[in-house]
């Protein structure tokens, strides 16, 4: 019985669609396509395989539009959790499929993960960090706190940095919206819990950092924090990170009786290099700091004076070996000499340095 020829499929010339054909692996080397159909039953066969083909592509065709369009739904809930919760892309898309793609489930055994995760490293010691420092009051107040963290890698980490730089602005915050707050504290404050006495907004911040802890994976913890308070305040941050460049590893603050009623360049420097001063040495007490001697440059603005109150008969010259109490009494006599009239003498009240190396 002779075969019935399928009608024409619409695939464009016959001989390119058999030569398509006659490239594909399962017809290249059992079966020979002429260059035209002999027979019915050659063009039988051709027809069927271009349907068979045209199916199979459709089919494909179809398979991968349904999966790009979940997996699409899928990447923007997964960017949408991560800027939520911060946690890793696989840990997000592991607790999504987990949750069968319920975005309110998903986020919650997130959250659990990353105090989960939190707890488990809650033993171990955090050598690293970084100090923060920020302005209460321009020249008279300042907080100074320290994040603490387990390794080097960590504290370079921008998630990191923002996470301090978001704790020390919110106590500031915090100091400047209540009433008389800064007046109601001793000069030097070392507790953070001291220093945040609402337990809420404290919780907050413990909150914050507990957060962060299981979205890094290591141990973060608040360290030490203190509020400087005095006539004049200067800070100094020793290798400093971040954008704000206000953060680094070691953190000094000074506060110098007197110098509230004086705006004076040499007085900023001189707080400035005292800082650094502090910064560089093992110096503990006032009394300690002050026999020291300061390391130069000193300011030109003092040379002169230090020289005609004898203190050194080298002291213009750099390098020279003069006492810190000697550039202060110098730097006294220079603002009265400026018509300072409600100048007081300057010395120093006190002084506090943070350093990420020291055991707490």
């Amino acid at each position: 019985a002779r075969l019935q020829c399928p009608p024409p499929i619409s695939h464009g010339n016959l001989l390119s669609d058999r030569t398509f054909l006659s490239k594909l692996p399962c017809f290249t080397s059992n079966h020979h396509f002429p260059t035209s159909p002999s027979s019915p039953r050659d063009a039988f066969t051709i027809n069927l395989a271009l349907r068979t083909t045209s199916s199979i592509m459709n089919s494909c065709i179809r398979q991968f539009t349904r999966l790009y369009s979940s997996s699409t739904n899928e990447l923007a809930l997964i960017k949408k959790l991560r800027a939520s919760t911060g946690a890793p892309l696989l840990r997000v898309r592991s607790a999504l499929r987990e949750a069968n793609g319920n975005e309110h489930l998903a986020l919650t055994n997130l959250l659990k993960l990353n105090l989960n995760q939190a707890q488990k490293t809650s033993s171990r010691s955090t050598p690293n960090g970084l100090i923060s420092i920020s302005n209460l009051i321009p020249n008279r107040s300042i907080l100074m706190l320290e994040l603490r963290c387990e390794t080097d890698f960590v504290a370079r980490n921008s998630r990191f940095q923002s996470t301090l730089n978001t704790i020390s602005d919110s106590i500031a915050n915090y100091l400047q919206n209540l009433p008389n707050a800064l007046q109601s504290y001793s000069k030097i404050t070392r507790k953070i819990d001291e220093i945040v006495e609402n337990s809420e907004e404290f919780e907050k911040i413990q909150g914050l950092v507990s957060e962060m802890s299981g979205i890094l994976g290591e141990k973060l913890e608040l360290g030490r924090g203190v509020v400087m308070k005095s006539g004049f305040v200067k800070s100094y941050v020793h290798g400093k990170v971040g954008e704000r460049g206000e953060s680094g590893r070691i953190g000094v603050v000074i506060g110098l009786k007197g110098g509230d009623n004086c705006d004076d360049s040499a007085l900023n420097e001189v707080s400035r290099l005292l800082c650094m001063h502090i910064a560089a040495s093992d110096v503990k007490t006032v009394e300690e700091l002050n026999e020291q001697e300061f390391i130069p440059p000193i300011p030109e603005k003092l040379q002169e004076t230090l020289k005609k109150l004898n203190r050194n008969q080298e002291s213009g010259q750099s390098g020279a070996a003069v006492r810190v109490q000697d550039v202060l009494m110098s730097l006294n006599h220079v603002l009265q000499k400026d018509n300072h009239e409600n100048a007081v003498a300057i010395e120093i009240d006190d002084f506090v340095k943070f350093d990420l190396n020291d055991e707490v």
